[in-house]
Parts: structure tokens; sequence; C-alpha cells
């Protein structure tokens, strides 16, 4: 997270993820969406662009591949913007290739790190 601007955590079910990139956020004072939670997922499904944009830098976006027209929205930001690393975290249990085009995991935008391969604080390892 303090390299890249867009950083993607992926690993099985109940690695600790979802913990450890909540704990990185909150110390950072950004904003966490859970779109396991289906009111943040329909909101957030209903205007990607409008509800990213209102969000407080870092994002964190848990279970990212619930809504995969964010990963357009990401692409764009960083496209219009100088983007400061971390701002933007995505979590997710699945291959980012199940849901978008190849580009996003080879070459894209995003810095992929599997769960156990980070650059967090010890502190928040498992």
């Amino acid at each position: 997270m303090n390299e890249a601007p867009a950083v993607r955590v992926s690993g099985p079910r109940a690695a600790g993820k979802t913990t450890v990139c909540v704990a990185e956020i909150e110390r950072r004072g950004g904003t966490i969406i859970r779109l396991d939670d289906s009111d943040e997922r329909a909101a957030l499904a209903a205007d990607p662009a409008g509800y990213a944009s209102r969000l407080t830098r870092p994002v964190l976006i848990d279970e990212y591949q619930r809504v995969p027209a964010i990963l357009d929205v990401i692409k764009l930001d960083l496209s219009r913007r100088n983007q400061a690393p971390g701002s933007w975290l995505l979590t997710g249990s699945i291959p980012i290739e199940a849901v978008t085009d190849p580009a996003w995991s080879t070459g894209g935008p995003l810095t992929p790190q599997k769960h156990g391969h980070h650059h967090f604080p010890r502190a928040y390892t498992r």
C-alpha cells in the first residue's frame, strides 16, 4: 500500500484478508465498503462512479467482485489524477480474471498482493 495507488489482496476465504485490511484502512482514516452488505452493494451498483466519488481515501472495497463495475471506476479515477499510494485497496477470494479482462491482472493498474505477502505493519498480520 505504500507504493502503488491501487492494491488487490487475494486469498482463500477466512484467511484474514478483511481483518488485516480493515485495520490498515482504519489506521489511515479511510472508508470501508463491505460488499457482502446487500444495502451497500445495491447503492454502489446503482451508481458506481457517483458513489465512489463521495468516498474518503484511502478506500477499502471488500469483496470487490460482487460489483465488478467498480473496477472501471477505479481505472478511470487512476487515469485522471495522480493518486497517492494506497488510495484503493480491494479484497477478494476469486481471481480477478473471473470478473474482468486480463489487463487488470497482468500489467493493469492493480498491484496484486497475496495475503501473507503484503507490506502491512507486522501488528496487523495473523
